[in-house]
């Protein structure tokens, strides 16, 4: 997958992305002054089937949108929480555990499996709840949450790194 953002990225964007890219061993670029298509058609030339590009309201990640094959396939409302350390995950062997069925095509755009019960190196996309509002940063935004996305080191550890999807909007 390669990953990119809108045009004049933040450092909390840019930091978000870096680490979305080590967490699943996509490519990441700059958008700087290149279209939504230059990016897509840079995405299929490098041998990606999947794009995500990254968009920001004051100054942090607020919009995700996949792309597969230069179709639009999801576009979802987050928010995020970054890690400042290393990750440890290994993207060769990562998998997805999906709670969410709305969300589990996030397994496929990333070139994941699916599985039930993974120990390590994963995603898990689950429902929100309340024990969520405790771990998460931004509790203004609790009642608009419809899922968590957790990453698991190859440790089996979960990292600080958390996507909070607020909204699937249709495509």
């Amino acid at each position: 997958m390669l990953i990119s953002t809108s045009r004049k990225p933040s450092q909390n964007t840019r930091k978000f992305c870096k680490n979305l890219k080590h967490a699943t061993g996509s490519e990441y670029v700059n958008r700087g002054k290149s279209s939504i298509r230059d990016i897509l058609l840079k995405s299929a030339v490098s041998g990606n089937d999947s794009t995500a590009l990254v968009y920001e309201i004051k100054g942090n990640p607020s919009k995700i949108t996949f792309y597969s094959r230069a179709k639009e396939v999801l576009s979802i409302l987050v928010t995020v929480k970054t890690q400042n350390t290393r990750l440890h995950i290994n993207p060769d062997n990562l998998t997805v555990k999906c709670d969410v069925p709305r969300l589990s095509i996030l397994a496929e755009l990333l070139g994941a499996d699916l599985e039930d019960n993974p120990k390590d190196n994963y995603l898990y996309i689950h429902e929100y709840t309340d024990q969520d509002e405790d771990e998460y940063i931004e509790k203004d935004y609790v009642d608009y949450k419809i899922a968590i996305i957790d990453f698991y080191n190859k440790k089996g550890e979960k990292l600080d790194l958390q996507i909070a999807v607020r909204k699937i909007l249709d495509i």
